[in-house]
């Protein structure tokens, strides 16, 4: 796979130092370790929150961000994805015993009433809150965001082919259409028709996907998704993870920066769903860089590298949305309703780097579709 230029300095805080040092040791590019951190970000944010890049045309984005790791057999894309995430265990785990705690609260003052109407019974029952699942259903997905309105939420299969497997035969057991997933992409509203069963309705669902996939498996499905020309490869953001040599002794964990990471994915939660908007820099900047993808297709299939393209050029917007706010937490600022030039320069470089990444893979998985 020819090399392309690198976004080392995607993040220049503490963060991006920490993730590094970890891809250094790993010997992996630090860009898987950037899209898998952007994924959890993304998700952490409330489904409001969006970047007005064009007022008059109505072009909006959201923090919507779906990413894959590509590997062969044996390679450890699957461990350095639950290394990035696993802080989000222990805020679920605070999550969970908040909800039990206002649930016994609530129980503690039915039983205080003594058959009078409490505030609880005007307010119903508080729900949990769910921070990230495995389960591949469109279906399971919708009644999480049913339960839990404005939030988000991560989609971290164990493996991404079981996801894409869904998506891609919507008559299996576990399938479901392929265009709710290309609307939830998206972030239109979601609705699923249920036999025998309420209707499942989310106005604004806020899915971010992040998982590992093997290239062999990815060369299968990639051959079903030209032929049935369903258009999901473009809206995932792809990076080749050579072999990763996870760290043992414990002398070498201090690289993990797990501690940040649960810091960093706290304070997100906290950030208030909010409009942003580009400052006249920033406009400018988008109108040149919507420039460079006018021209003609060169790479085969066209319309996937068209497709490609056309991802390629609205997801720096949706990256610059989450680096905001990601800059935001680690400096431990308050939140700029502008998203500054230089934020969107960053997220344009990286979405290139993405890009040409997808690019790469894609003509080696369609090398494979053409013998």
């Amino acid at each position: 796979m020819s090399q392309v230029e690198r976004s080392s300095d995607l993040l220049p805080n503490a963060l991006g130092d920490a993730l590094r040092r970890l891809a250094g040791e790993l010997g992996i590019p630090v860009e898987a370790c950037y899209l898998v951190v952007l994924c959890t970000a993304a998700s952490l944010l409330f489904g409001e929150t969006r970047l007005v890049i064009d007022s008059h045309f109505g072009i909006e984005t959201r923090p919507i961000l779906w990413g894959g790791l590509v590997g062969d057999v044996g390679n450890g894309e699957h461990r350095l994805i639950n290394t990035l995430i696993r802080p989000l265990e222990e805020l679920q785990r605070r999550r969970n015993i908040r909800h039990q705690s206002l649930l016994d609260e609530c129980k503690a003052a039915q039983r205080r009433s003594k058959g009078k109407a409490t505030l609880w019974d005007l307010l119903g029952l508080p729900e949990p809150i769910t921070l990230y699942t495995s389960v591949c259903t469109i279906e399971a997905i919708g009644l999480t965001l049913i339960r839990q309105p404005g939030w988000g939420l991560l989609l971290a299969p164990d493996r991404l082919e079981k996801l894409l497997r869904a998506e891609r035969d919507p008559q299996s057991r576990q399938g479901s259409d392929p265009f709710q997933w290309l609307q939830m992409y998206e972030g239109r509203a979601l609705q699923i028709d249920r036999e025998g069963d309420n209707p499942i309705f989310v106005r604004r669902p806020s899915v971010s996907i992040v998982g590992g996939i093997q290239m062999s498996a990815l060369r299968t499905l990639g051959r079903k998704f030209v032929e049935l020309g369903i258009d999901i490869w473009s809206r995932f953001a792809w990076v080749r993870v050579p072999f990763v040599s996870v760290p043992n002794s414990v002398d070498r964990t201090s690289s993990l920066p797990q501690q940040m990471l649960t810091d960093i994915y706290h304070r997100l939660q906290g950030i208030p769903p909010m409009q942003h908007k580009l400052d006249r820099e920033g406009r400018e900047l988008w109108s040149k860089w919507c420039q460079k993808f006018i021209g003609p297709v060169t790479g085969k299939p066209v319309d996937v590298f068209r497709a490609i393209r056309h991802r390629a050029q609205l997801r720096a917007a949706r990256i610059a949305l989450i680096l905001h706010c990601l800059d935001a937490v680690c400096s431990e600022d308050r939140l700029d309703v502008i998203v500054p030039a230089d934020t969107l320069r960053r997220g344009m470089k990286f979405a290139s780097w993405l890009q040409k990444q997808s690019e790469a893979i894609f003509s080696e998985v369609y090398g494979f579709i053409g013998q």
